[in-house]
């Protein structure tokens, strides 16, 4: 009963955003954005092509020249460094590390809210500490 209700109410789907982790310490923020250490590149999902949330943020907010020049980058660039870095400045003045910040605190506090229906026991105390593990963690 209680994995048909995690189900329906998209809390595993919640649980899967929220492992971004809504910090300054977030791997899906510092992974691709972020100067620390992590336990992967800098920049790799640029580099790999992937549509991260900051990305489509700043794809959307962007002007049709500067949406063809970070298509281009990515897509033509994406293994030229001094490139990524300038896609990576240019995400985080456009305000897509806030705005997906500001997501994973959303999503974390859904998932909060949802597993606080639930009965206490050990499977609830389970399921909060797998979201504030995920956020928490370094990497």
């Amino acid at each position: 009963h209680q994995c048909k209700l995690l189900h329906n109410r998209g809390l595993l789907l919640r649980i899967h955003l929220v492992r971004q982790r809504p910090n300054q310490q977030s791997c899906f923020v510092n992974h691709d954005y972020g100067n620390k250490k992590i336990g992967k590149p800098i920049g790799i999902d640029l580099k790999e092509k992937k549509l991260t949330l900051p990305l489509i943020f700043t794809l959307k907010n962007s002007s049709k020249s500067k949406k063809r020049w970070l298509i281009n980058c990515i897509k033509n660039h994406s293994n030229n460094k001094k490139v990524i870095q300038e896609v990576i400045e240019y995400v985080k003045e456009t305000g897509g590390i806030e705005y997906t910040l500001s997501k994973l605190k959303e999503f974390q506090s859904d998932a909060l809210k949802d597993i606080s229906k639930f009965p206490e026991n050990q499977y609830r105390e389970s399921f909060i500490c797998l979201v504030n593990y995920v956020i928490d963690r370094e990497y």
